[in-house]
């Protein structure tokens, strides 16, 4: 019976494989999982986007695979399960895949609360509209829609006419992926010159700190650490020569 038992938890241990790697749970044997990757991605998604002070593009791929794999897995959990092994494995399951549930709804949490920080300049900007998911752009013209009802009926019909509006007022800003905000411009935008901590991941070499022609110079070196501007490693981010820590 013993035999029977454990031999049928293994088999729930094949169907049933969590997100994590190889493991072991009480005993039973628990196979590698192929889509770990896609869960390892969303990970970093979520911590450079938290850690980014610009909205980042979104990662649909990687959503897209993670979400597939709940839905698979929530299936084979739905199912009947015999035996107390069977339940007891499956128990585990669930907690695994409420772990990536978890970094999941972080990483959409992180990229809706920029949206809304920054709703007039991510409609306003091409560049940084293009990185919002359908989704996301349907909720940030619905976003906008009502801020901006609320602020014209608060308070915006009493201002002069070239204040009263949420567009920026300066067209030059709107082709570039940030500004920093001109004497009549009332929409607020990434600050992109605000300093991050980053690990290098690749030789990169010598890179300007500056745009300035006698720029400070340093150099990136894989292993590297460094508190540094944002911009000066955004390229290199988009890149993944870096890592937002």
């Amino acid at each position: 019976a013993a035999a029977a038992a454990a031999a049928a938890a293994d088999d729930a241990s094949e169907s049933l494989a969590p997100f994590g790697g190889a493991n072991r749970y009480g005993g039973m044997r628990v196979s590698e999982v192929p889509n770990e990757s896609a869960v390892a991605m969303l990970q970093r998604a979520w911590l450079q986007e938290r850690f980014a002070p610009e909205l980042l593009p979104y990662e649909e791929d990687v959503v897209a695979t993670v979400q597939q794999e709940l839905a698979h897995r929530e299936e084979l959990l739905d199912t009947e399960h015999a035996t107390a092994d069977e339940r007891f494995v499956a128990m585990l399951y669930e907690m695994d895949l409420e772990r990536v549930r978890y970094v999941l709804r972080m990483y959409l949490k992180q990229r809706l609360a920029k949206i809304e920080r920054y709703f007039a300049h991510t409609q306003s900007v091409a560049a940084v509209n293009a990185r919002l998911s359908h989704a996301e752009r349907k909720f940030c013209d619905k976003y906008a829609d009502l801020v901006g009802a609320h602020l014209h009926e608060s308070f915006l019909t009493r201002v002069p006419p070239e204040d009263a509006t949420l567009a920026t007022h300066d067209d030059a800003h709107a082709a570039a992926p940030q500004h920093d905000g001109g004497a009549h411009d009332m929409v607020p935008s990434p600050n992109v010159n605000a300093h991050v901590f980053c690990r290098v991941l690749v030789d990169v070499g010598d890179v300007q700190l500056t745009d300035a022609d006698q720029a400070e110079v340093v150099t990136l070196a894989r292993g590297d650490l460094f508190v540094i501007r944002y911009k000066v490693i955004r390229e290199l981010l988009a890149e993944r020569k870096v890592d937002l820590i």
